[in-house]
């Protein structure tokens, strides 16, 4: 920057001129690369926090059904096994029955 104003203040009126027309260009150059630079960081960075949530949401929402799914499962085990332990007792309970139905038939037979 120094070497321009020490140009500026050697060169003559026209050269000056031309001197300021390339500085206002080279401004505006930055002044667009600057945009374009924090434009595409701007992009980059809410593209990763867009992507941060949806990848949160995605891992919820996997946790959340392999939850749901186990205790399902928990659920539906203690159903089966509550089920076959009634139906064990309701067998035991006639197995029993028949046994001493059976016996009784027996002894009425002995006897006639």
């Amino acid at each position: 920057m120094t070497y321009i104003r020490d140009r500026l203040e050697n060169q003559t009126e026209p050269e000056s001129v031309a001197l300021c027309k390339e500085i206002a260009q080279i401004t505006q150059q930055d002044a667009m690369s600057t945009k374009r630079r924090a434009t595409s960081a701007l992009v980059t960075v809410f593209g990763r926090l867009l992507h941060q949530y949806f990848e949160k949401w995605r891992q919820g929402a996997t946790t959340k059904r392999v939850q749901l799914d186990s205790d399902f499962k928990v659920k539906l085990i203690k159903l089966y096994r509550a089920k076959l332990s009634r139906a064990f007792n309701v067998w035991r309970v006639n197995r029993s029955a028949m046994v001493i139905e059976m016996q009784t038939l027996e002894f009425e037979e002995i006897q006639n």
